[in-house]
């Protein structure tokens, strides 16, 4: 329960204000939004792979299709060069307990963040192909 409390963990997460909501849509803003928010989650993903060496080529399929779906949404873009470049590697396992059981709650909640992320990615990249559909 201590973890859930401390979570400081500043993962990516789409807000009213990135412009992805259907009533405020704002297709560049949202759009940098989705490629950074997911070039953000690449050093959390790299974090999950360790955690579950197990099932590495899972994560590590995880990881290849988040990098190429970040490519895709910033080629979507009228200004690729306006996402910020993420230092991955000033990146380091901070955030990752020593404790066995601590480290897959942590890891349970960057999947859970990142679930959500991608279910609203989801849904603008769906808006965004209807409306580019009804504008034809």
């Amino acid at each position: 329960m201590e973890v859930l409390l401390q979570n400081n963990l500043d993962l990516p997460k789409i807000r009213e204000e990135d412009g992805c909501f259907r009533s405020a849509f704002k297709r560049e803003k949202c759009l940098k939004k989705i490629s950074s928010g997911l070039k953000e989650f690449k050093k959390y993903l790299v974090a999950v792979e360790r955690t579950f060496a197990t099932e590495g080529e899972l994560s590590v399929s995880l990881q290849r299709k988040t990098e190429y779906l970040a490519v895709m949404v910033k080629l979507q873009m009228k200004n690729p060069s306006s996402v910020p470049v993420t230092d991955e590697e000033a990146f380091t396992n901070y955030f990752l307990p020593k404790n066995p059981w601590l480290k897959k709650v942590v890891t349970r909640l960057i999947l859970r963040d990142f679930t959500l992320f991608i279910e609203k990615t989801i849904r603008a990249i769906r808006f965004l192909s209807t409306r580019r559909n009804l504008d034809i």
